[in-house]
């Protein structure tokens, strides 16, 4: 089911963030500039980036 819903969630994401771009993702949404619903924090970065 959810990979028929794939790309209607997709369009909900703002943004990935790692840890240390928590407070700035903050700022950004107490100031109105998300253009989405949820900010995904990654753990780790993807491997080759």
């Amino acid at each position: 089911m959810l990979h028929d819903l794939s790309g209607p969630l997709i369009s909900l994401i703002d943004r990935e963030i790692g840890l240390d771009d928590i407070p700035a993702a903050y700022e950004r949404l107490l100031a109105g500039q998300g253009d989405g619903l949820k900010t995904i924090v990654r753990l780790r970065q993807p491997a080759g980036t």
